[in-house]
């Protein structure tokens, strides 16, 4: 005679042998969202340090665009030379009321120059404003009567994975609100 076989026990309430099935299931799931989810962090944190200097870059850009505004607005003309520098690409002359100001691009920034406190004749540099990654153009508006405004042109480009990126382009307009014949 045989044995009879042995009786299986009753299944627990629990059913024990389906955690490990959930466990693989939970893994795979895992290993999905972070897959998906590796590129957006990876993008985050290799972009933000570049974003924040954009942004300090952009926030003394912001500084120069208020000090120009400022010698613009109280400019009496835009003459072509003043403390021997020629107006061009480079260089943007204005003739103020407290006197001749010059603001030059040199190779990472801009320059404010004025004419020396000590009466020597030659420029002094008053602030110089570091930007390395922005462009700025100037282009004086005139009219028949003479120049009236100058437009400046600005956006900050970076190089990011071989390609060339502009960032916060815009392009500001400034009118010389004094003219000579005003002036005392």
């Amino acid at each position: 005679m045989r044995p009879a076989p042995a009786a299986l026990p009753p299944a627990r309430p629990g059913r024990r042998g389906m955690i490990l099935n959930e466990m693989i299931l939970m893994l795979g799931m895992l290993a999905l969202v972070l897959a998906i989810s590796t590129g957006l962090f990876y993008t985050l944190m290799r972009q933000l340090p570049d974003d924040l200097q954009d942004f300090d870059e952009y926030t003394t850009l912001r500084h120069l665009l208020r000090q120009l505004d400022s010698d613009v607005r109280s400019a009496r003309t835009l003459p072509d030379s003043v403390l021997g520098v020629m107006s061009g690409p480079d260089a943007l002359p204005l003739q103020t009321v407290a006197g001749p100001v010059v603001y030059t691009r040199t190779p990472g920034g801009i320059t404010r120059h004025v004419a020396d406190p000590n009466g020597l004749g030659q420029p002094a540099v008053q602030a110089t404003w570091p930007l390395p990654h922005t462009v700025i153009e100037w282009e004086a508006w005139t009219g028949p009567a003479g120049p009236y405004a100058v437009e400046i042109r600005t956006h900050l480009r970076r190089k990011n994975e071989g390609r060339w990126e502009e960032h916060f382009k815009n392009a500001h307009v400034f009118f010389i609100r004094s003219r000579p014949e005003d002036m005392p």
